[in-house]
């Protein structure tokens, strides 16, 4: 179908996006989906600008084409016809058969908005009844009872299994929309993508289809991996899908199209090795470089949003998914465990598979709202302290030899960590007092920009395993996104405990752990087994984990405010964490290493963390 006058002509629909005035791109992002109502608001005749637009499209067209294009018009007008539903509820079904028709052509703007409708609405599909099942699970249920035969009935009852196993657990909302999109990537690896588009048309209740609900999953899925994406630099996997495609002769690129390519790539390169800024700035900054390169480059927009592949070892998706996800991040809540700075644990495995040798299980990371709940604990003192937990831990870290800090940065750090204090004793709300702390690290940051990756790695909280204070920079930048005001503290989900992870190799004795980090004689198991099966790994893994090892001595097994077997256990799997990331390597060495009493594994010892009290 010749579709440029079609989307040409279906512009006229999203006038409403056309008034918005220039800004950011999260901004425009919000103020589009603010000004929705205006595309399905009818006049006194019934139309609205959506029908009209839809309207002037189809005098672009002729034939069969036009054929085609009016089975679709006519299902958009009967949606906007039934006084029955919202105005959200028009734009979502509508949206949904628009991105239908044209996911084969560049078409944004309106499906970008009715995606983020749908994803206003799917916290509640995912919500237990007293029947022990969700929204979802209920559709796929009547599927499963109208099964056309036995194989399909058994891929419904494996979906409405693993889905099951998601809901009822103790995951953040948002993140457990991340699982669910793994049990649909496993299905297809399973069963084939084609199967599951028998499920994609299911309706779930008067939300809309399954189908609707997966694009929502796959946007939550991208977001836990937007870190991913940008891990490695300028071999970073966003940067490697353009190039790759750039260099790929069976593309449809011209040479100078190729060496525009590159120069938008080496234009990107300065922001993605730029340690100071935070992974959403990264996502702005790359958003905002694409839109000044189409300022010369427009004819290549739709190509390299169809064409380049990032992320494909992860299934982040196309370089157009890269800024569509930017668009729905910018106006719905990223509360999942996986936003910037949190790997994503493994997918769940298919019934009766083995675990993944490339892939061991990562200890569980705390969610975005479980850190931010935690912000005002941050800012009082523990008992018998006179500094904040934040100053009082980082003072800690900054004197640990693990960081090879020198006295001159070690002074400079202290001057920081005394500001810090001096913030945390004024009053106002947390947002307040983080924002005076992070305006402060950005003056540090001025005179002492190569102490960045060393101070950012400093552990804070580490009874309830906040995290570093990387960990609370991100966190505050994401909450500035959810408030850009800054003085009003959003709403907090209800505190729960993690759930452990659905697949887990067999594990050691949890309950005998608690020996592993005794000191005897000014030795203990655990950094003693480390140090030994350190020296057995290949090149320079011993080198970089070392320090490592020297910070659990310090952070954990001589730190006196970790009370308990769990509390000791957790700040050790989360140091762990920290070094190996998803480091393939780093993962084989370290999480295979073994304790010398013939307790278990590292990777063992991981899997306790959540598994005790305390």
């Amino acid at each position: 179908m010749c579709c440029r006058g079609v989307v040409l002509a279906f512009s006229v629909a999203l006038l409403f996006l056309g008034s918005v005035e220039a800004g950011s791109g999260s901004q425009e992002s919000r103020d589009k989906f603010s000004k929705r109502g205006s595309c399905v608001k009818k006049d006194q005749n019934g139309d609205c600008p959506l029908k009209e637009g839809l309207h002037n499209a189809s005098l672009q067209l002729s034939g069969s084409d036009l054929v085609n294009f009016n089975v679709v018009v006519d299902q958009v007008n009967e949606i906007l016809s039934n006084a029955s539903l919202t105005d959200d509820e028009q734009i979502s079904a509508c949206g949904y058969l628009l991105l239908i028709f044209f996911k084969q052509y560049h078409f944004n703007d309106f499906c970008d908005v009715a995606q983020q409708v749908d994803g206003e609405q799917t916290e509640g599909l995912l919500f237990v009844g007293s029947d022990g099942d969700c929204d979802v699970t209920r559709a796929l249920k009547h599927k499963c009872a109208a099964a056309s035969s036995g194989m399909q009935l058994h891929e419904c009852q494996w979906l409405v299994s693993q889905i099951h196993s998601v809901i009822i657990g103790s995951d953040d909302v948002h993140y457990k929309h991340v699982l669910i999109e793994e049990v649909f990537q496993d299905f297809e690896a399973q069963f084939g993508a084609a199967d599951f588009e028998a499920f994609s048309e299911i309706q779930i209740t008067s939300f809309g289809f399954l189908g609707q609900f997966r694009r929502v999953c796959k946007q939550f899925h991208r977001l836990a991996n937007i870190h991913n994406l940008f891990m490695g630099g300028n071999n970073c996997a966003f940067l490697q899908g353009i190039n790759a495609s750039a260099q790929d002769s069976n593309a449809p690129w011209s040479r100078s199209d190729r060496t525009q390519l590159l120069d938008f790539i080496s234009s990107l390169q300065i922001v993605i090795n730029d340690n100071t800024l935070a992974d959403f700035d990264k996502m702005r900054a790359c958003v905002h470089a694409f839109r000044q390169f189409l300022l010369t480059f427009e004819f290549m927009e739709a190509r390299m949003r169809i064409l380049i592949s990032v992320g494909s070892q992860f299934n982040f998706g196309s370089f157009g998914d890269f800024f569509d996800c930017f668009s729905f991040m910018s106006v719905i809540q990223p509360g999942v465990t996986g936003v910037p700075g949190a790997p994503v644990s493994g997918a769940t495995q298919l019934p009766n598979s083995p675990p993944s040798p490339c892939r061991p299980e990562l200890p569980h990371r705390k969610p975005l709202w479980f850190r931010f709940s935690h912000f005002e604990h941050l800012f009082s003192a523990r008992a018998g302290q006179s500094q904040c937990i934040m100053a009082n831990d980082m003072t800690n870290d900054c004197s640990n030899s693990s960081y090879g800090l020198t006295r001159a940065e070690q002074t400079s750090t202290l001057d920081l960590i005394s500001n810090i204090q001096a913030h945390s004793q004024q009053a106002g709300i947390a947002m307040t007092i983080a924002q005076n702390i992070v305006i402060d690290w950005k003056q540090f940051l001025k005179i002492n920009n190569f102490l960045f990756a060393s101070i950012r790695e400093f552990s804070i909280f580490l009874e309830v395993i906040f995290g570093s204070f990387g960990d609370f920079l991100d966190c505050f930048d994401i909450m500035c996104v959810l408030n850009p005001s800054g003085t009003e503290v959003p709403s907090l989900p209800p505190m729960t405990t993690p759930m452990p992870p659905t697949t887990t190799m067999m594990t050691g004795n949890c309950a005998t752990a608690g020996p592993l980090f005794q000191l005897n004689n000014n030795h203990s198991i655990v950094v003693d087994s480390l140090y030994t099966d350190c020296n057995s790994y290949n090149g320079t893994q011993c080198v970089n984990f070392k320090p490592y090892i020297l910070k659990i001595d310090n952070s954990v097994v001589r730190n006196t405010t970790l009370t308990t077997d769990g509390q000791r256990i957790n700040a050790f799997a989360y140091i762990i964490t920290q070094y190996c990331g998803t480091n393939s390597q780093r993962l084989f060495w370290v999480m295979n290493s073994q304790m010398s009493n013939g307790w278990g594994s590292v990777q063992q010892l991981c899997n306790c963390n959540g598994t005790m009290s305390g």
